[in-house]
């Protein structure tokens, strides 16, 4: 989070990302509740992922995927802002807490 917010400042969206945040913490999202479970394999995460990406209104409309590799989670796909990159790393850093995240999405 404080990487993220460090990212915003240097690109003066400052206020921003934070808010976006917050809104999106503050909804009900399935895939979050769900806790990973010690031995869970990186593709049953990466599906809760894909699950709590699509169930996001800011990011639904996009094609995102992401893909369980080992201890790591593949994000790709394309977005239209660095907000909207930003976002779909914490859904999945939320979702899958245990897992490195690398996202590889493409602003357009």
């Amino acid at each position: 989070m404080r990487s993220l917010r460090r990212l915003a400042q240097r690109l003066s969206i400052g206020a921003i990302v934070p808010l976006a945040l917050a809104t999106y913490s503050q909804l009900e999202q399935p895939g979050i509740a769900q806790a990973a479970d010690s031995g869970e394999r990186a593709e049953e995460a990466a599906k809760r992922v894909d699950d709590a990406l699509d169930s996001s209104l800011t990011l639904q409309s996009f094609d995102l995927d992401a893909d369980g590799e080992g201890t790591s989670i593949l994000l790709t796909g394309r977005v239209q802002t660095v907000l909207q990159k930003a976002l779909a790393e914490t859904i999945a850093k939320q979702t899958a807490p245990d897992f490195a995240i690398v996202n590889r999405l493409t602003i357009q």
